[in-house]
C-alpha cells in the first residue's frame, strides 16, 4: 500500500490504517463524522407562518408541476443509514480522539 487508502468500508480498515496514518485516519472520521447528518422535510409553511432559519432549520422554495411555489421547511437531523454509522463509529470516540489515533 502506497499513501492513505483511497478505499476504507470497516472499521477494522480504520484500525489498520491507523496503525501507519494516525494522522490522517484521525482526519478521515471527522469527515465522516460531519458527513453523518441531512436535511429532511419538516413540512409545509404556512401561509403567515413566519420561520426563523437556524443552522438546524432551513426554509426552501419548489415549484410543482403545476406551477405553483410551495414552501417547505428543511430540518437538519442525523442520519442513521450514515457510513459513520454503519463502520460502527461513536460520535465521542471521534470527538476526543481516539486514543488508538491520537495516542492519547
Amino acid at each position: 500500500m502506497r499513501g492513505f487508502p483511497k478505499h476504507i468500508n470497516t472499521k477494522a480498515d480504520l484500525d489498520n490504517a491507523a496503525a501507519l496514518f494516525p494522522a490522517e485516519t484521525l482526519a478521515y472520521q471527522k469527515r465522516l463524522e460531519s458527513g453523518r447528518f441531512m436535511w429532511q422535510d419538516a413540512g409545509p409553511v404556512g401561509d403567515k407562518e413566519v420561520v426563523k432559519e437556524t443552522a438546524s432549520l432551513k426554509v426552501v422554495e419548489n415549484q410543482t408541476a403545476a406551477g405553483v411555489i410551495e414552501r417547505r421547511k428543511l430540518a437538519l437531523v442525523e442520519d442513521p443509514g450514515a457510513q459513520f454509522f454503519k463502520m460502527g463509529l461513536k460520535v465521542a470516540e471521534v470527538e476526543e480522539g481516539d486514543p488508538e489515533v491520537t495516542g492519547k
